[in-house]
């Protein structure tokens, strides 16, 4: 006779498989605690160099031993100022907060290997100016510049920002930008230190010579500026709802950049990226032929490629409104790092279309101090970042507005004495090259000032 096993009912069924399933979270949940723990412990890294700069996988912040103090974390101590030190209790103090990437956080004088603030950077002239302008009150900057950071990131950073109890929260955008934002499972799944661990055993993270320098960009320019603008609009509301002020800074454009074969962009054969055509006339350009290359240049297949490089032809000839049109289109299409004209676009039109929301237009500044209104080498060290001249001009733009909008209390700019050119003498800053009107005309990046200070009358 054949016994039949009675069927396991379906009830029974789901309960086991339940079951199952709790215990393999517990499992993988006790694991990646485990990860945590000895990643905290310092045995283990797994955060990847190219992921700090698309997710927040961790907390940037956290409290020093005595609990009086916000510092950095392990986490982003590889990649912020590593003397960043605030009180948890500012007291009287009135504290100014700055993030972006590392435009703010002033590279080359922010040093990249220690983190170390060095003069120079534009916190480093606020800080000069408020001190000297204030009315002895201590004034705070902080400055939380990430290298790389794009506005995704920043948004995502916001929140440990205004939990410092800022005064006011300036943010610099635009650089960086060009990636498609990551599912949110995908940012959810970097704060796990399990999967961060997996992905480093299954990826090998590429070497320093092999990383390009440029941030990829995505050829649906129109969903980028989507997110830009989605990101500026979430920080704006997050700053309102906390009750802070926010300023926002439109970046300036180093239009007249020229890649040389020297950068870490040339992984490969620089015709590669270019084409013949346009390489044979950036060659020319450089040896100074400006008309032969902008005629050779202009016969190139490759317009778009061209567009670098006829610019600066023009700029040489003298022809600088015509260069200037064309220099920027050649951003807009290449951005290499920097901002594309049309996201501070974006940003004048969301700053005016915002309350409360106070626009600092250091690309008009910058242009401005500029030799014929063109960006370049002169207040420039490389595509994007700026010279110890250009944060001056960087940080009396942003100081100006404060002033301007109430919103810097016991700051008179008509306290400070010491000139632009004494500050940097006694920072021992090295001596810029020809083509620093800013200090060659005695005037703000405005016109509107001397060359002392923001709001310098005498």
């Amino acid at each position: 006779m054949v016994t039949r096993r009675k069927d396991i009912p379906i009830r029974r069924k789901v309960a086991w498989t339940a079951l199952v399933l709790v215990l393999a979270a517990c499992v993988a949940e006790g694991f990646n605690l485990g990860v945590g723990v000895i990643e905290r412990a310092g045995w283990i890294d797994t955060h990847r160099q190219d992921a700090r700069v698309s997710f927040v996988e961790s907390d940037n912040f956290t409290l020093d031993p005595t609990g009086e103090f916000i510092v950095l974390s392990d986490y982003s101590n590889k990649h912020m100022a590593t003397d960043l030190v605030v009180p948890v209790d500012k007291g009287g103090a009135w504290r100014i907060a700055t993030t972006g990437g590392s435009l703010i956080r002033g590279m080359p004088y922010n040093s990249a290997t220690t983190g170390a603030e060095l003069p120079g950077t534009m916190q480093f002239w606020m800080r000069a100016w408020l001190t000297e302008g204030g009315d002895g009150r201590r004034y705070e900057v902080i400055d939380a510049g990430v290298s790389g950071q794009d506005s995704g990131r920043m948004a995502q950073m916001l929140p440990e920002l205004l939990r410092m109890d800022p005064d006011v929260m300036v943010i610099s955008a635009g650089n960086n930008e060009g990636n498609i934002p990551p599912f949110r499972i995908l940012e959810f799944l970097h704060r796990q230190p399990a999967f961060r661990l997996a992905i480093q055993a299954l990826l090998e993270e590429p070497g320093r010579a092999d990383r390009p320098l440029w941030i990829p960009q995505d050829p649906e320019t129109e969903r980028i500026t989507a997110r830009f603008r989605h990101n500026l609009e979430a920080m704006i509301g997050a700053c309102r709802q906390a009750g802070v002020p926010l300023v926002l800074v439109v970046e300036p454009i180093n239009l007249r950049y020229t890649p040389r074969p020297s950068d870490p962009i040339f992984h490969r054969d620089p015709r590669d990226l270019w084409g013949a055509c346009v390489w044979e006339g950036a060659e020319i350009y450089r040896h100074g032929q400006a008309a032969e290359a902008l005629e050779l240049l202009r016969s190139c297949e490759d317009q778009d490629a061209a567009l670098l490089w006829i610019g600066n032809s023009l700029y040489e000839l003298g022809r600088y409104d015509e260069a200037r049109a064309i220099l920027r289109q050649a951003v807009e299409l290449y951005p290499l790092l920097r901002t594309r004209p049309s996201l501070n676009d974006e940003a004048r039109r969301i700053a005016a279309a915002s309350e409360g929301v106070v626009l600092v237009d250091v690309e008009a500044a910058v242009n401005a101090a500029s030799p014929h209104g063109v960006p370049g080498e002169s207040l420039f060290v490389d595509m994007c970042h700026l010279n110890w001249l250009g944060y001056a001009i960087m940080a009396d733009a942003i100081l100006t507005a404060l002033d301007e909008h109430g919103l810097a209390p016991g700051f008179d700019p008509s306290r400070i004495r010491r000139t632009v050119e004494e500050v940097a003498a006694e920072a021992v800053l090295p001596e810029l090259g020809p083509g620093a009107s800013w200090l060659e005309g005695g005037r703000s990046a405005s016109g509107s000032v001397p060359a002392g200070g923001p709001g310098d009358a005498g």
